[in-house]
C-alpha cells in the first residue's frame, strides 16, 4: 500500500461509515440492515488493518533495502493476516526487537483491544457465528485503530505516519 492507496482506502471506509450513520438515523431503516451494514464495517477496517501494517512495513525496506528484498518481504508479509496487537508486535520483532518493545509500550489499551476486537467480529462472522455489533461500537473501534496505525508508522517508518492522521 501506498499513500495515494492509503488516503482512498481510509476516505472509502471514513464514507461507509457516514452512511451507516446516516441510515441509522433514518427512522424507516431496519434495525437488522442497519447491524448487517456494522458487520460489514468491520469486515473491512480488518482487512485495513492488514493493508496498512503491510503498507507500513513495505515502504520502511522499499527505503532501506533493494528490489529484490523488497519483492521477497511483500511476499513473506502476504502470509501474515489477522493482526491482532500481538502479532503485530511479532511481525515488528521480525524487524527489530526495539521495535516490538516501542509497539507494545505505544499501543494504549484502548488500542490494544480494538485491535483484538475488530480480528474476533472479523472471524466471528466469517465462520458463520452469530455476533452482533453496533454501529457504535465498530467506529469506536475503527477511530482507536486509526491510532494505534499511527503509532505502528510513527514506530516502523515515520515518513508515513501522516497516512493515519
Amino acid at each position: 500500500m501506498n499513500f495515494p492507496e492509503a488516503v482512498r482506502s481510509r476516505q472509502k471506509l471514513d464514507h461507509l461509515f457516514e452512511l451507516a450513520t446516516n441510515l441509522s438515523q433514518d427512522p424507516g431503516c431496519k434495525q437488522e440492515a442497519a447491524a448487517r451494514l456494522s458487520e460489514y464495517l468491520c469486515i473491512r477496517v480488518s482487512g485495513f488493518v492488514e493493508t496498512s501494517v503491510r503498507g507500513v512495513l513495505l515502504d520502511y525496506v522499499a527505503t532501506h533495502s533493494s528490489r529484490q528484498v523488497l519483492d521477497y518481504v511483500d511476499e513473506e508479509l502476504a502470509q501474515w493476516y489477522n493482526f491482532k496487537e500481538a502479532k503485530i508486535c511479532d511481525l515488528a520483532r521480525c524487524f527489530s526487537e526495539e521495535w516490538a518493545t516501542e509497539l507494545h509500550a505505544r499501543l494504549l489499551d484502548p488500542m490494544k483491544s480494538s485491535l483484538d476486537a475488530i480480528v474476533e467480529i472479523r472471524n466471528n462472522l466469517a465462520h458463520g457465528e452469530q455476533f452482533s455489533v453496533s454501529l457504535a461500537t465498530a467506529k469506536d473501534h475503527y477511530d482507536n485503530i486509526l491510532k494505534a496505525l499511527r503509532q505502528i508508522a510513527l514506530v516502523c517508518s515515520p515518513q508515513v505516519e501522516h497516512w493515519f492522521v
